[in-house]
């Protein structure tokens, strides 16, 4: 997955994961490896396979948070760019259930 970052001093970086616990900061002029972020989850367990990168810079402070998904999970996690930690988790396995339920219905009506 790849996320890119407006900083308020006008330059942007992008992160990109390659389904390693790392997201890599890159400045995208030079493609330059700006820094290595390891992420953990809040008992310190590195978080793998995360992808659908994305950054909602609506204000300073949401701006310093990526979210994505975990690849084969029904998990989204919101990591703080500033330390690499998650501190918000979803499961949204219910949101899959009732798709199904919704598919399946619709076939037999």
């Amino acid at each position: 997955g790849l996320a890119a970052r407006p900083l308020s001093n006008g330059k942007t970086f992008l992160y990109a994961s390659d389904s390693t616990s790392t997201i890599k900061e890159i400045d995208p002029s030079t493609w330059s490896l700006i820094r290595e972020i390891k992420i953990t989850n809040q008992k310190g367990i590195p978080v793998k396979y995360l992808n659908e990168l994305e950054i909602i810079p609506t204000t300073a402070t949401t701006s310093n948070y990526l979210f994505a998904n975990q690849f084969q999970s029904n998990s989204i996690y919101m990591v703080d760019l500033r330390d690499g930690k998650v501190v918000k988790s979803w499961n949204l396995e219910e949101l899959l259930v009732l798709e199904q339920s919704h598919v399946y219905e619709n076939k037999l009506g």
